[in-house]
């Protein structure tokens, strides 16, 4: 993928979100406003100029953005740096992307809203209906843009590491993934009972409406009693939406810190568990008691660093009994050394040489075979193991080369 793949992937994903979020905001002002048939052409088609100038800076703002990384896609970023630069960007341009389109959500919505009154012909107070789509739209726009974009910015990141020693990275500013989770369910939560608190307060305002004009004209102008009461409930039932609204993004906040938690708890148990093991300390197991996945990686690296401590063992007992035949060999090559000076004694006493070194020679024969059969069942630090088997090999070439002197 080059950078005008990229671009345009991009560009595709702005659209999809922007266009389904204008289709919600139309729906909203239909259920809210009741338009008539031409007041709905009218709001079809006035705004249409206002959008296409709010895409547009919204699209050079998210081109200016990306920019680094269509440069990096198409090979003109080679430094080190500069890669890691693009990478740092990578990992944030979704949550600046994100939050940059709630806030062209909550003030182009409301702008557009008043731009729009004066051809419709609708109060004032029509305003508070765009600022409140604006929000809506903005709450819901943020986790969409955010898991859109780490899609498409999935394989560039990738290639940003291609050339690193390390395979995993820190990059980009630290979000946690309790925040990630408590965001995303609250957003979505909180965008979803807005947008039915304001369809059902404007409903059931405009119940309570036409209840009221029916009162007034049947007491023929007068303002009885009872119409007073239904302008009192129309102010409750703001503050009753209004606060279910509220109460909403507070307890959906709660939930998902809630399950963040439970989730972010057994990862720091892992993460110190890795920790141990890169120190070197493989004693103390991750003590974790789950029904899912993180509960299955716990029980994976337990066994992992006991599959790591049973080697290390079996690793100290090869090296301990390759130590000690390689002592053994070092004495039997300095007792033929000293048999070999003494061979001018005689040929009975060369024959009983010869037969004591070739008696040595065997056990030297037999200790090497035990030597390099534990040697093979040992996988991990094969090196030192090797080095320790070429100098017994060694001792065992001076052993050779000192029974060819003694049979000449």
């Amino acid at each position: 993928m080059n950078g005008r793949g990229f671009l345009l992937r991009l560009i595709l994903i702005v659209l999809a979100i922007t266009n389904t979020e204008a289709v919600m905001t139309f729906a909203l002002f239909y259920f809210v406003m009741s338009p008539s048939a031409a007041e709905f052409l009218i709001m079809l088609r006035t705004p249409i100029v206002d959008v296409a100038v709010i895409n547009a800076i919204f699209l050079a703002v998210v081109f200016g953005l990306a920019r680094p990384v269509m440069l990096f896609l198409d090979g003109r970023v080679t430094e080190i740096a500069a890669i890691r630069r693009v990478r740092d960007r990578g990992i944030n341009l979704p949550y600046i992307i994100a939050f940059l389109s709630a806030a062209f959500f909550i003030f182009g919505t409301t702008a557009i809203t008043w731009r729009s009154l004066k051809a419709l012909g609708w109060p004032a107070e029509t305003v508070t209906y765009g600022l409140l789509s604006g929000v809506i739209c903005g709450m819901l726009a943020v986790p969409l843009y955010v898991y859109s974009i780490n899609w498409l910015m999935t394989p560039v990141l990738r290639q940003t590491t291609a050339g690193e020693r390390e395979a995993a990275f820190s990059a980009g500013r630290r979000v946690s993934i309790r925040l990630k989770l408590v965001a995303t369910v609250t957003l979505i939560v909180g965008a979803a009972t807005g947008y039915t608190a304001v369809v059902g307060y404007s409903q059931t305002r405009r119940v309570i409406d036409n209840y009221q004009a029916v009162i007034v004209a049947s007491s023929h102008g007068a303002q009885p009693a009872a119409a007073k009461s239904l302008a009192l409930r129309e102010r409750g039932l703001a503050v009753f939406y209004l606060l279910l609204w509220l109460a909403a993004v507070v307890v959906s906040g709660f939930v998902a810190f809630a399950a963040a938690q439970e989730m972010t708890s057994p990862l720091q148990a892992l993460r110190g568990a890795a920790d141990r093991v890169r120190a070197g300390i493989y004693s103390e197991p991750v003590r974790m008691l789950s029904n899912d996945e993180l509960g299955e990686l716990a029980i994976a690296l337990n066994r992992m660093m006991d599959t790591i401590t049973s080697q290390m063992q079996s690793l100290r007992e090869v090296m301990a009994e390759l130590k000690a035949g390689i002592e053994r060999i070092d004495d039997s090559v300095r007792t033929i050394h000293e048999v070999s000076s003494e061979q001018a004694s005689g040929a009975t006493q060369q024959a009983s040489v010869v037969q004591e070194s070739s008696a040595v020679a065997q056990e030297i024969v037999v200790t090497a075979r035990q030597i390099s059969d534990k040697a093979k069942s040992v996988d991990r630090d094969a090196e030192s193991t090797v080095g320790a088997c070429r100098q017994g090999e060694s001792l065992l070439a001076r052993a050779e080369v000192s029974f060819k002197q003694i049979s000449e």
